[in-house]
């Protein structure tokens, strides 16, 4: 399994996925892309997600800012994540 951890430690609201992706590196997760020492943002996404083997199972992690009504929810489904 992969840990997809996108965001920037640059901004408060989007930086929930390197939160996460440096909790899990703490944990001893061994595939983890995304931390707050080497945030997955928009424009390190690409480069960052080639290398990933196509065996892998990938979980995208990403923060998403908007109304307040979908606020403290988790969102889960299969498909692409498109950053930016």
């Amino acid at each position: 399994m992969v840990f997809v951890c996108i965001g920037t430690d640059r901004s408060t609201g989007d930086s929930f996925g390197p939160w996460v992706g440096t909790m899990l590196s703490e944990q001893g997760w061994p595939f983890v892309i995304g931390t707050l020492e080497n945030p997955c943002d928009a424009n390190h996404y690409e480069a960052a997600v080639a290398g990933i083997p196509s065996h892998r199972t990938v979980v995208a992690i990403d923060a998403c800012l908007g109304t307040m009504d979908p606020r403290c929810h988790y969102l889960i489904a299969r498909g692409p994540l498109l950053p930016g």
